[in-house]
C-alpha cells in the first residue's frame, strides 16, 4: 500500500508540473499554473483555423502604436474551467522568451534599444470551446501598451485576464489593467543615448491598478456576455507596488484569485489603501470576508503591514463616506477569513494598520462580498 501511495503521489506531481507554463510566470502570475502549451502539432492545427487566421491578420492592420507589425512568434495555451476549454493565443513581434525576461526599471538605452523597448508587443486572443459549439472568440487584449503624454513622459499599460471557477455553474473573469509612468531624458540624444526613470513612491516603482469582474453561467454564450457592459463590476484600488520583472505580481487581481499566498500590496505615501466597487446598483453588500495581510506564510505575514481598521460606506466625496460609515476592526495574527455583517454600499477605506516588522507596505490577500443575491460574489467560500 505504501508503494502504491508513493506512486500515486509521484504521478500527481508529474501531472501538476505538466499542467503549468512556467515561462508565463512573469507575465501572468495568477494563471501560469493553470495553463498548458499545446503540442507542436496541436498548435499548428489550431493556428490554421480560419477564424484564428482572420483574428491574427486583424492585429497587423490595427497596429496603430508601432511600426509595421511583423509577427516573430505565435503560441497557444489551454486551460479547462468548469468543463469549458479556453485557448489563449499569444502573438509576438519578437522572440517571446526575450519578452518574458523584460525588465521595467530605470535604465540607459541606445535610441534603437529604446524604440524596441517601447514597441515590443504581445497580443492575446482568448477563445472558448464548450459542448454547444467549436471555438469562438470571447476577448482580445494587448499585454503591454506604450503611450506618451509629452516627449519627456511616457507610460506603459499592462493587461491580463484571469479566469476563475466561482461555483459549479459559474465562471468569473477578471480583466485587470495596471499602469506605470516614466520620464525620458534626451539630453544625450546626439550621442545615441536615452535614459528612462520610472515614477516612484517610497522609492518603489508606483503602479496604478483596477480590474473589471464578469460572472457568466456555463450555459451562456460567453462572447455575448462579454459584450454586455452593464453586467461588469469595476473595482478600483489604491496605487500598488509594481514589480520590475512581473508587472501584475502585486496588483488588485490577487485579492480575488482564491489563493491566500498572493496579495494585493499597496504603494501609497501613508501605507493606507482603498478599494471601491462600482456595479450599477444591482447589488448591495450584506457581509464581507477578508483574509488580511500577506498570508503566504507567517514570516511574510509578520514582515508586512496588515489592516487594523477600515471604514465601509457610500462615497460622498473623493475622501469622505456618507452618511455614517461602518467601522471594522481586524484581529491580528489571523491568516484565515475574517467575516463582518453589515448592510452597505461597497467603498472600503483603510484608516489604520498593524505595522510590519520589516516592510511598511500594507497587504490584502483576499476579499469577497456576500450580497443580496444570497451568494459570495467572487466565488464560494467554505465557511
Amino acid at each position: 500500500m505504501k508503494k502504491l501511495l508513493t506512486t500515486i503521489i509521484l504521478l500527481t506531481i508529474i501531472a501538476t508540473l505538466h499542467a503549468q507554463a512556467p515561462e508565463l510566470k512573469n507575465m501572468m502570475p495568477n494563471s501560469w499554473q493553470k495553463l498548458t502549451r499545446l503540442s507542436e502539432e496541436e498548435e499548428k492545427e489550431f493556428l490554421a483555423k480560419e477564424e484564428v487566421i482572420s483574428d491574427i491578420d486583424q492585429f497587423k492592420s490595427d497596429s496603430w502604436a508601432s511600426p509595421e507589425y511583423i509577427i516573430q512568434e505565435k503560441r497557444v495555451y489551454k486551460e479547462i474551467v468548469n468543463n469549458i476549454e479556453f485557448f489563449r493565443v499569444f502573438v509576438c513581434n519578437q522572440n517571446m522568451n526575450d519578452f518574458f525576461d523584460s525588465t521595467y526599471c530605470d535604465k540607459v538605452l541606445s535610441k534603437e534599444s529604446f524604440s524596441n523597448f517601447k514597441y515590443h508587443r504581445v497580443q492575446q486572443i482568448v477563445y472558448a470551446k464548450d459542448k454547444f459549439k467549436d471555438i469562438y472568440k470571447i476577448k482580445e487584449l494587448e499585454y503591454k501598451v506604450y503611450g506618451a503624454t509629452t516627449d519627456d513622459w511616457g507610460y506603459f499599460i499592462f493587461n491580463d485576464i484571469m479566469i476563475k471557477p466561482l461555483n459549479e455553474k459559474e465562471i468569473g473573469f477578471f480583466i485587470t489593467e495596471v499602469g506605470v509612468s516614466f520620464s525620458v531624458d534626451r539630453t544625450r540624444w546626439d550621442e545615441d543615448i536615452v535614459s528612462i526613470k520610472f515614477y516612484t513612491c517610497k522609492d518603489q516603482i508606483l503602479g496604478s491598478n483596477s480590474t473589471e469582474f464578469l460572472s457568466v453561467n456555463i450555459q451562456e454564450d460567453l462572447s455575448k456576455a462579454f459584450n454586455d457592459s452593464d453586467r461588469r463590476i469595476r473595482i478600483q484600488a489604491s496605487s500598488f507596488l509594481f514589480d520590475s520583472k512581473s508587472p501584475l505580481k502585486y496588483s488588485i487581481q490577487n485579492a480575488f484569485d482564491g489563493n491566500p499566498a498572493t496579495s494585493y500590496v499597496e504603494n501609497t505615501e501613508d501605507d493606507l489603501m482603498k478599494v471601491i466597487f462600482q456595479y450599477r446598483g444591482q447589488y448591495y453588500v450584506k457581509r464581507i470576508g477578508i483574509i488580511n495581510g500577506y498570508a503566504a506564510n507567517k514570516n511574510l505575514y509578520n514582515s508586512n503591514s496588515r489592516i487594523f481598521k477600515m471604514k465601509c460606506g457610500v462615497l460622498a466625496t473623493t475622501t469622505n463616506l456618507y452618511p455614517d460609515p461602518i467601522n471594522i476592526e481586524f484581529k491580528d495574527n489571523e491568516m484565515s477569513y475574517q467575516y463582518f455583517d453589515f448592510l452597505s454600499d461597497t467603498h472600503f477605506y483603510v484608516t489604520d494598520i498593524f505595522k510590519g516588522q520589516k516592510y511598511s507596505d500594507t497587504c490584502l490577500a483576499e476579499i469577497n462580498l456576500y450580497t443580496n443575491k444570497e451568494y459570495w460574489l467572487f466565488g464560494d467560500i467554505n465557511e
